[in-house]
């Protein structure tokens, strides 16, 4: 869902740092990783409130689609794919 591929790219600073440290060689402080996760910690709680409130109101309004739910694991390989190619 698109919910879900928003949170995922706003939290794409990890990847780009792991892949960074393992295929560039770049070396990140300890401050500057402590930073990242805070900021990607921030980014989840924020967006997953916001979806939870969302699948609430579509499970009380019947909205929630079975093909939705078919399509999940292609839609996160997908995303997989898509960050570790910005990383």
């Amino acid at each position: 869902s698109y919910p879900v591929a928003v949170l995922a790219k706003s939290c794409k600073l990890i990847p780009t740092m792991v892949l960074g440290s393992l295929l560039e060689r770049r070396s990140y402080s300890q401050q500057q990783w402590m930073a990242a996760l805070g900021i990607s910690v921030g980014i989840c709680l924020f967006h997953m409130a916001r979806m939870q409130q969302q699948d609430y109101d579509n499970n009380h309004h019947g909205h929630s689609s079975k093909q939705d739910q078919e399509h999940y694991w292609k839609g996160m390989a997908l995303l997989g794919t898509s960050l570790v190619m910005d990383g």
